[in-house]
């Protein structure tokens, strides 16, 4: 799996996120090419319980993602340099709750994340075993974002990510045929993942049954930071 981001212009060449699959996970969101603050070592974030926030206003400018998968799921989020110091991840794995990236097929079915921000962000996913064939992955922000995903091994062609956003960023995924949008996202899902994501008004996609085919206008794409 790889997802690359880019994000604002300003910093568009020194924000990324990068996701190396090997058998487990690795994503790590590079965010300055300057940045100290982010251990060398992938595996410091190898267990759900270790959380470490950067979300500091001395550190915003460093907003990173590392996610390590070891059979389980670690994700990090950190916050925009508008948001709230207090943003924070709250990972659960109490089976009620899932993530499912497309990454592993070995990956455990009750990984969960609930993500809460102090209104400017909720990310709320609804999958259990029971309702496989629904995955889903809701995410809504005030008025600026929505993110609902459809994803497990029974609806591959229903795969679906709908970021909404007021102007900021518009990433709208559908892999299915009758999909398109101007907001450039590739998936190769050969039983893995592999999401770029670029998302600027000069930025295109055209979708095929799995895939969407991104053509780029120009290669820095503006896009709100978002895991």
């Amino acid at each position: 799996m790889l997802i690359y981001l880019l994000s604002n212009s300003y910093d568009s060449t020194e924000k990324a996120i990068t996701i190396f699959d090997d058998g487990l996970m690795l994503i790590y969101l590079l965010s300055n090419s300057y940045d100290s603050a982010l251990p060398s070592d992938r595996y410091l974030w190898q267990w759900l319980d270790f959380h470490y926030l950067l979300s500091n206003s001395y550190c915003s400018t460093e907003k990173a993602i590392a996610i390590f998968d070891d059979g389980l799921m670690l994700i990090y989020l950190l916050s925009n340099s508008y948001c709230s110091t207090e943003k924070a991840i709250a990972i659960f794995d109490d089976g009620l709750m899932l993530i499912y990236l497309l990454s592993n097929s070995y990956c455990s079915t009750e990984k969960a994340i609930a993500i809460f921000d102090d209104g400017l962000m909720l990310i709320y996913l609804l999958s259990n075993s029971y309702c496989s064939t629904e995955k889903a992955i809701a995410i809504f922000d005030d008025g600026l974002m929505l993110i609902y995903l459809l994803s497990n091994s029974y609806c591959s062609t229903e795969k679906a990510i709908a970021i909404f956003d007021d102007g900021l960023m518009l990433i709208y995924l559908l892999s299915n045929s009758y999909c398109s949008t101007e907001k450039a996202i590739a998936i190769f899902d050969d039983g893995l993942m592999l999401i770029y994501l670029l998302s600027n008004s000069y930025c295109s996609a055209y979708s095929t049954s799995k895939l969407l085919q991104v053509k780029v206008s120009v290669f820095f794409c503006q896009t709100l930071m978002f895991y």
